[in-house]
């Protein structure tokens, strides 16, 4: 299974070069597509059914947990852009999609529009009554936005109590903004209780609506890289090697590893996402929309 966990590495480097535009879109598009295929991918899930009823389901309770973690590193601060230290991968498809570096014949359109719609859906407040967490005895209705759920579901997921002091000051300001007020140690209390109730039950019932913005996301990245790849692709066939090829990078395209990762970046358009677009069942997209989610009875 690709792993996207492994450019934590990259991120992490001291010293980064200085890259410029077109260099820093290789990395985020090679990235990007790379922490997709670890998500949405066979091992990791099945899609059920037929479009446009289509179901994705988890192989094991694990990976929906994995794939929790993964989309929280998906949707946190990347570290490699000094330009924008603190865009989460999407907003940096934002800011590819407003100056592309590859564009040919508005190839671009289906990435603005899916990473649009993507984020619209991420950030609408969504509203939930009557949440119960028995262990501190409170019941209170609050609005928090997906990509805050998520984010706090994630984190429980992949770390223990001692890591998720940040995590309950998180929770404790989006009670706050809603006029429900508890300490940092109440929210630690309660976050198996928000587990169960966020993770087991609205992450589950929107997993598929994810995979389904996420997959159509590396669809259209392939589609806007399709005439790149074209363009530089040169076939050099020997004798020895029949299939032989090379592509020849752009000249903005400076640093010797961003090299590396054009080449790879082409090879993943050349050969194309290996899910094809699917289409989510309505029945799936119903419930927990802005403004009208209700607690599970």
């Amino acid at each position: 299974m690709p792993c996207a966990r492994g450019y934590s590495v990259m991120a992490k480097a001291p010293q980064l070069p200085d890259f410029n535009d077109m260099e820093l879109e290789v990395i985020f598009l090679t990235v990007i597509w790379d922490m997709i295929d670890g998500m949405v991918n066979n091992d990791m899930l099945r899609i059920l059914g037929e479009d446009p009823n289509k179901e994705v389901r988890f192989q094991t309770s694990a990976h929906s947990t994995y794939f929790n973690i993964l989309l929280v590193d998906f949707l946190s601060p990347q570290f490699i852009n000094k330009k924008t230290p603190h865009d989460n991968y999407l907003d940096c498809l934002k800011a590819i999609c407003a100056a592309p570096q590859f564009e040919m014949d508005k190839r671009i359109v289906p990435l603005t529009n899916v990473t649009a719609e993507f984020q619209a859906w991420l950030t609408t407040n969504v509203q939930f009554e009557k949440i119960w967490f028995p262990t501190i005895g409170l019941e209170a209705d609050f609005k928090m936005t997906m990509h805050e759920l998520l984010k706090i579901c994630g984190n429980i997921a992949k770390h223990n109590f001692t890591r998720l002091t940040g995590c309950g000051r998180d929770f404790c300001d989006i009670l706050e903004r809603n006029n429900v007020k508890i300490d940092q140690m109440q929210a630690l209390m309660i976050f198996e209780e928000f587990w169960e109730q966020f993770h087991d039950d609205v992450f589950h019932y929107h997993s598929s609506t994810i995979c389904e913005f996420l997959n159509n996301i590396r669809i259209a990245i392939w589609t806007y890289l399709l005439g790149q790849q074209r363009k530089t692709f040169v076939s050099t066939p020997t004798k020895e090697i029949p299939t032989l090829y090379r592509y020849d990078e752009p000249v903005e395209i400076k640093d010797e590893y961003v090299q590396h990762l054009y080449w790879r970046l082409m090879d993943k358009a050349k050969h194309g996402p290996y899910i094809q677009e699917f289409k989510v069942t309505p029945m799936l997209k119903k419930r927990y929309q802005p403004e009208v989610a209700k607690a599970k009875p």
